[in-house]
């Protein structure tokens, strides 16, 4: 691969992190609860996106409120 095809990658993978990021903002919004009381019952909650699902543990919660 040349530096042109690299960089054409890498632009598309962040695109697709962007994407999951706010597939995963609305999925959270919109299922407030479910994630809550999964959050409580198994310290962690599980957001389905087009790239798979995504773990998020109630630590990565906990420290983004503190």
């Amino acid at each position: 691969m040349n530096g042109i095809q690299i960089e054409r990658m890498l632009t598309m993978i962040d695109g697709s992190l962007d994407m999951t990021k706010d597939e995963v903002l609305r999925y959270i919004l919109s299922h407030e609860a479910e994630i809550v009381k999964e959050l409580m019952e198994k310290g962690e909650a599980w957001v389905p996106t087009s790239a798979g699902k995504i773990r998020i543990p109630m630590s990565v919660v906990m420290d983004a409120v503190a």
